[in-house]
């Protein structure tokens, strides 16, 4: 979504991956990621500097998300995006 609102081209790369669950979950499950924000920073920043942009994202999941969510895990990844120009009019995020 940010990718397509930014006019680029996105291969994101998840180096590491942490969870913590807490429960058992007895239904569906919906993990939610709410850094919109800060990705879009990382966007910008690693289009500015040339370089790759490592963040740790959480991402919380639940169930019964659009009821009475109930959270069953707290996850983190690390997020590693860079800029890559093609040419003057256009670049891709690798």
């Amino acid at each position: 979504y940010l990718a397509d609102r930014m006019k680029v081209k996105v291969a994101p790369v998840f180096k590491s991956f942490w969870a913590e669950y807490l429960k058992r979950a007895e239904a569906d499950t919906y993990f939610i990621c709410e850094a919109g924000n800060e990705i879009k920073a990382m966007i910008q920043e690693s289009k500015a500097s040339g370089q790759r942009v490592n963040r740790e994202i959480d991402i919380p999941a639940y169930t019964n998300y659009e009821h009475e969510a109930d959270l069953v895990t707290n996850c983190k990844i690390t997020l590693s995006i860079k800029v890559r120009w093609i040419d003057s009019r256009k670049f891709i995020i690798l």
